[in-house]
């Protein structure tokens, strides 16, 4: 039905750790992304900034190299191969300085 992916990149400014890359990706049968907030909204963690529409997708964080310290269970089970998912306001990983 949808064949095309569709891609978003956004610049997160964060004074702890620097630029913070954010990429959503509407994946799979992922009719569209729908923006509700607009270029120079300054969002406060939680904030929606936007959601996709019917289908599966994902959301990747990059941040700054040495930036972010992962919890011990989420690295266990990546170096294992395996995918663990995540719920919003879940805590995934502390600043590490």
């Amino acid at each position: 039905m949808f064949w095309e992916n569709k891609r978003y990149l956004t610049i997160l400014q964060n004074e702890k750790v620097g630029d913070v890359l954010q990429l959503m990706v509407g994946a799979t049968c992922v009719g569209s992304v729908h923006w509700t907030s607009k270029i120079g909204d300054h969002l406060q963690m939680g904030n929606e900034q936007g959601y996709f529409s019917f289908g599966g997708s994902c959301v990747i964080t990059i941040f700054p190299s040495s930036s972010i310290k992962f919890r011990a269970d989420l690295c266990e089970k990546s170096s294992e191969g395996f995918e663990t998912y995540g719920l919003m306001g879940e805590m995934m990983a502390k600043y590490s300085f």
